[in-house]
């Protein structure tokens, strides 16, 4: 059972780092943002069924975000270092759909039983990327559009666990693929198309949530209980 104390440290690294983001204290926000997932696989392992299915691709999933975020944080005039973070958030993703995917149910999946409700989830992807086309170079419209396709489809995969798996782990496990789609978002127009006021704290805020709740979610899965 995840304790109080667990979303209590969870809720003060996720202050911390938006407070180092606000008033722009740099060394804070490198030693607060790693323990972000640091300490979202410290309560999925202690409270996740280890021999379920999903507990190892989680796992895998989790730890390439914390990659990911490590490679996002260090400077380069290059930018081989954010091509670096998305490789590794892609393959992060790729794991995520992997995960997603891992359901003991007999229900028929809900592709097949409603695949209209998917439209939204292909078509906002789909905006995204047009969206940011004309201000990508070569390289980026390429790694950009596998990054899209990567995210859309965790999403995808998200709620297509409606209906097989419990409720409370769909809805929460969605909702986190949701804002994990929103914060990506958020990333890749503020980096490539225009700069929004404050993005630092909307895409970090969505972000940490988003992989808490995705981590809720798939802790019930395995049929833990979560408070």
């Amino acid at each position: 059972m995840i304790k109080k104390i667990d979303y209590k440290i969870f809720l003060l690294i996720f202050v911390a780092d938006l407070v180092a983001i606000a008033l722009h204290l740099h060394v804070m926000e490198q030693i607060v943002k790693p323990l972000i997932l640091i300490w979202i696989m410290v309560v999925f392992i202690r409270n996740a069924r280890a021999g379920h299915p999903v507990f190892k691709t989680a796992i895998a999933a989790f730890a390439l975000s914390l990659i990911g975020d490590v490679l996002l944080m260090l400077p380069s005039q290059s930018g081989i270092f954010f091509l670096a973070g998305m490789g590794a958030f892609f393959v992060s993703h790729l794991f995520f759909i992997l995960t997603f995917t891992r359901t003991n149910s007999r229900e028929s999946q809900l592709i097949t039983r409603k695949p209209v409700v998917f439209l939204p989830v292909i078509l906002t992807g789909i905006v995204l990327y047009l969206l940011l086309f004309p201000h990508l170079d070569l390289v980026m419209k390429i790694a950009v559009l596998g990054y899209a396709i990567a995210i859309t489809g965790m999403v995808f995969t998200a709620l297509n666990r409606k209906g097989r798996v419990g409720y409370m782990s769909f809805l929460l496990l969605f909702i986190g693929a949701v804002l994990f789609f929103i914060s990506d978002s958020l990333l890749a127009v503020n980096k490539f198309w225009y700069s929004i006021p404050a993005s630092g704290i909307m895409i970090m805020s969505t972000y940490m949530a988003a992989q808490f709740l995705i981590m809720l979610g798939l802790v019930r899965q395995t049929g833990a209980s979560v408070n």
